[in-house]
């Protein structure tokens, strides 16, 4: 499986508007990151995972043709407010995109973009856009191919946070704490790109990176990628003080398991 990492910035991206750097060096271009999203392709599959609001660029740059399922981790703008931009690209194709998320989730989806959903979204072309729900823990085929995900709960602030597991490698979008019945799915990784969207706690309802380290002792991944990187998290800086098997994402990072 080809992954690779759309956006790996914080819910405001890096540097953050009207030119506010934080602590990165804007010389790097490592330190420029859009919004969260995540790309899967595996054999006839095409998955998005979040659907940020740069969405539309983040297909320009890494040369996406083909979407044909999305997964939503949770409801916050910076993970789906993307989603509109879909319609176009199930018009333009003519073929269905299936959008998965917990039930909140959906009914968010449904609420922001009633638009999508009149009569199925025929205005336009022959695609259309479909809402399926998932239930955590529960392995979910999909129709393109033997490609199987299956849906975690992690903690964000008072909310469920979907991290998404295939084979021996989970993607874990916003958490700050993660529940008992996570745990066992976590040990012993192939890869795990995991939130880290802060250098020290914030109390944010994010994770920071002392806090993942410990994390990475305990359940023993091979690899780990820290994501959804702030503008107080510099690429070079913060890259050397890491362990050998733990490193930085940055926008465009190609992955293959």
């Amino acid at each position: 499986m080809k992954i690779t990492i759309l956006g790996s910035g914080g819910a405001y991206g890096t540097p953050k508007a009207l030119n506010r750097y934080g602590e990165i060096d804007i010389n790097d271009k490592k330190n420029f990151r859009t919004r969260s999203s995540l790309f899967l392709e595996e054999e006839q599959s095409n998955i998005l995972i979040d659907c940020s609001p740069d969405f539309r660029m983040q297909t320009l740059q890494n040369n996406i043709t083909k979407i044909n399922t999305v997964f939503i981790s949770h409801d916050h703008a910076d993970h789906m407010m993307g989603i509109w931009e879909l319609t176009d690209i199930a018009s333009k194709t003519k073929s269905e995109i299936k959008i998965w998320g917990e039930k909140d989730v959906l009914n968010a989806i449904k609420s922001r973009f009633p638009f999508i959903f009149k009569d199925g979204f025929h205005e336009i072309g022959e695609g259309k856009i479909t809402l399926n729900e998932f239930e955590p823990y529960k392995e979910k085929m999909l129709e393109f191919s033997n490609f199987s995900i299956t849906p975690l709960i992690f903690t964000h602030k008072a909310i469920n946070s979907y991290g998404f597991k295939y084979k021996n490698f989970v993607f874990t979008p916003d958490l700050n704490e993660i529940p008992q019945e996570t745990e066992k799915y976590l040990y012993n990784l192939d890869l795990w790109i995991l939130e880290n969207n802060n250098l020290i706690s914030k109390l944010n309802g994010h994770s920071h990176i002392e806090q993942n380290l410990e994390r990475i002792k305990k359940y023993k991944p091979k690899k780990v990628i820290l994501n959804h990187l702030s503008e107080n998290i510099d690429y070079e800086k913060v890259s050397n003080t890491l362990p050998d098997n733990v490193e930085l994402a940055y926008d465009g990072m190609v992955v293959e398991i």
